[in-house]
């Protein structure tokens, strides 16, 4: 079974993000982080789809979906599919994004590396460089550097309301 989670994400935007490639990643960035609520029915999607639509402050409140099934067809066609995420979502409880914790305001250098390898949602674009990611980041692990944990983490689809 496909499931498909959706929700309304809210960045804050703060002073405190230090450098112009942090902030600049932070605020596009459109992951599985974020103050989120999970949307749990399709009469639930369907409200919020209308709420946005009769709101203008688009840029900080969007609503996006995400699965772990790439080849899911989403039946509003309102929706774009705009790259992948790493990290844990247990139902909107625990939320973790490598990208964002690890690629954009970590301190390991070998997962900061990849800050030039994600698009202008900060999300990896394909399953190639999220992969290559992958495999840097459990070589961190096995090193023994500060990063997260694996257990539970997996590759998220992530589309885009628009």
């Amino acid at each position: 079974m496909n499931v498909i989670y959706a929700m309304i994400e809210n960045h804050q935007r703060g002073n405190s993000v230090s450098g112009v490639n942090q902030e600049i990643l932070f605020n596009r960035y459109k992951g599985l982080e974020g103050y989120a609520r999970l949307l749990q029915s399709n009469d639930e999607l369907d409200n919020q789809q209308k709420l946005l639509k009769s709101e203008r402050n688009s840029d900080s409140q969007r609503l996006i979906c995400l699965s772990r099934d790439q080849n899911i067809e989403l039946q509003n066609k309102e929706f774009t599919y705009i790259g992948i995420d790493y990290g844990f979502f247990n139902e909107g409880h625990d939320v973790y994004s490598s990208i964002y914790n690890e690629i954009i305001f970590g301190i390991t250098n070998e997962l900061k590396a990849f800050q030039n390898r994600l698009n202008q949602f900060s999300l990896f674009n394909d399953n190639k460089v999220a992969d290559d990611y992958i495999g840097r980041h459990h070589e961190c692990l096995i090193k023994n550097l500060d990063v997260e944990q694996e257990d539970g983490m997996y590759k998220w689809n992530i589309w885009l309301y628009i």
